[in-house]
């Protein structure tokens, strides 16, 4: 996979998006350079089971709204 600016565009724009939301959310927000990396590569490459250890994974949506499957934390 090539590395490109689109890839980065979209972690400034998930970096954005998250850091605005309300601050008593019961999870660990805003998103970091990690989370915000592997959603957008997952996006781009239509990968829809991920591994995070981050069990607060699942808040983040893609930008066509559906959840990626974290798969180490899956039952």
């Amino acid at each position: 996979m090539n590395f490109d600016q689109s890839i980065l565009k979209r972690v400034i724009d998930l970096t954005k998006k998250y850091n605005d939301l309300p601050v008593d959310l019961p999870v660990d927000l805003p998103v970091d350079f990690a989370d915000a990396l592997l959603l957008a590569v997952a996006e781009k490459e239509d990968i829809k089971d991920i591994i995070s250890i981050d069990s607060d994974f699942n808040v983040y949506k893609t930008e066509n709204g559906t959840f990626l499957n974290n798969i180490f934390i899956s039952s």
